[in-house]
């Protein structure tokens, strides 16, 4: 993505996110592409990128309160690898894998992710 944004790409950087973290087979089929695609937020996503896949969880939590887990079965192996080992070291979590839906979940069901956010605070 970097290298696409400093070649001066925005749309092809942000293409290549939604494909690779988002697993959606091909960008441009989505209703809202390219016209609604959010390219102003490319250097967001690339900072993102870096922090989340250069961070280390400590062995450690202190973290002691309810805390529900949301991955994709589609989503990318080494973020749903991190929810499941966040599971194992918070005292009080749980996981809601949804069926069918990728890392992007919250804008390709957000019902779904609604109701298990809902449900979770009942």
């Amino acid at each position: 993505m970097q290298d696409r944004l400093e070649a001066g790409e925005r749309r092809v950087a942000f293409r290549l996110f939604i494909e690779e973290a988002g697993r959606v087979p091909d960008a441009t089929a989505l209703p809202w592409w390219p016209q609604e695609a959010p390219l102003d937020r490319v250097e967001t996503v690339v900072r993102e990128n870096r922090a989340v896949e250069g961070y280390r969880l400590p062995a450690d939590s202190e973290i002691d309160v309810p805390t529900l887990l949301l991955t994709g079965e589609r989503g990318p192996e080494h973020l749903r690898d991190a929810v499941w080992t966040l599971e194992d070291r918070l005292a009080d979590a749980r996981v809601k894998e949804f069926d069918g839906i990728g890392h992007m979940g919250i804008e390709s069901a957000p019902e779904r992710v609604a109701t298990a956010v809902t449900s979770f605070w009942e």
